[in-house]
């Protein structure tokens, strides 16, 4: 689960395949039609398996995919009217350059499951352009290639939602759930794992048979978690009993926190 501080955007959870094949159909890249065939097929979990699959598979031809759809993205222009690659070293964006960006694309094989709460002022990044502005999807593909060129999993961003929360809004991430941190500052909780895989924007190993093993390739919706209000507190419980987040604020006088468990105390300006 991650609660953001600041404004916050990530990917998280599979979409319906057939949005994300709409998505390359619109960047209109010729070398792309294996790939849309492969999320248009009428089975959506094995959709998402196989394109996960050709996309994580090295292959020279890949390769060449996420040069020309990361090319024909970067047609955009970056945004704004500064260097594209610049970026503070505070990990704070300059004006006109990328966003900051994850290390890793990757998501937790261990954990827990469970229901996430109603949507609240939580915002899901519309699926195609609206009014004219910037599509949402060629704006992922251009941010994540000016920070991993040449990366595959440039690529396999589209096949996630892209969400973007309000201070105080929260994602719960279930077992086997891809995901990656795009931008913004949030307090990160994780149930006990032993078992968290890389799945690319990263130089490290990512291991495709174990990643293909574990991941959950069902499409879901967001998985919001709204907090729970008491006496000078914010609780969000995702739904694991080991994980559970409390947002204190005393007003001159004490306030009950958390009494079982081993705490964790953060402290916020």
């Amino acid at each position: 689960m991650v609660v953001a501080l600041t404004p916050f955007e990530a990917l998280c959870g599979f979409r319906d395949p057939a949005v994300a094949a709409a998505a390359l159909r619109r960047m209109d890249v010729p070398s792309a039609a294996r790939l849309v065939e492969v999320l248009s097929g009428d089975d959506a979990p094995a959709a998402i398996r196989e394109a996960l699959s050709y996309l994580l598979s090295g292959s020279e031809e890949v390769a060449q995919l996420v040069e020309d759809v990361s090319a024909a993205c970067a047609e955009d222009g970056p945004v704004g009217d500064g260097p594209a690659d610049a970026v503070e070293a505070a990990g704070e964006p300059v004006p006109g350059g990328p966003a900051p960006l994850p290390d890793e694309l990757g998501g937790p094989a261990g954990g827990v499951a469970g229901a996430a709460g109603e949507r609240g002022r939580m915002e899901e990044v519309p699926d195609e352009p609206v009014d004219g502005a910037v599509d949402p999807d060629r704006r992922t593909v251009a941010e994540l290639a000016a920070h991993h060129p040449g990366d595959p999993g440039v690529l396999v961003a589209l096949l996630l939602h892209r969400v973007r929360l309000e201070p105080g809004e929260a994602v719960w991430l279930p077992a086997g759930n891809v995901h990656a941190y795009l931008s913004g500052t949030g307090v990160e909780l994780m149930a006990a794992s032993d078992n968290v895989l890389r799945g690319g924007l990263t130089t490290k190993h990512v291991d495709v048979a174990e990643l293909q093993r574990v991941v959950d390739a069902r499409p879901v919706a967001v998985p919001r978690v709204e907090p729970v209000a008491g006496e000078g507190s914010l609780v969000w419980r995702p739904g694991p009993d080991e994980v559970e987040l409390w947002r204190l604020e005393p007003a001159g006088g004490d306030v009950a926190g958390p009494v079982d468990g081993p705490r964790v105390v953060l402290c916020t300006a």
